[in-house]
């Protein structure tokens, strides 16, 4: 099944071609150009934010193994 975003003209005209598709439930463009004036908003959230290792050690769900080693 092909993954679509974007406006509701977009999606609206994939169904109206019988593209098969199931619509999110969600209230924004995800995935999108739509997305696109919140990105400076998201950096500033982000900025100076020092990332590390979980203190809990995580694993795969799909192959089992530790993930981030």
């Amino acid at each position: 099944m092909p993954a679509v975003s974007g406006s509701s003209l977009v999606t609206d005209t994939m169904a109206r071609r019988d593209v098969r598709g199931v619509r999110l439930g969600v209230n924004r463009a995800f995935h999108s150009h739509h997305m696109d004036p919140v990105l400076d908003g998201l950096r500033a959230a982000f900025e100076g934010m020092q990332l590390r290792l979980p203190p809990v050690p995580m694993v795969s769900d799909a192959t089992g193994e530790p993930v981030g080693t």
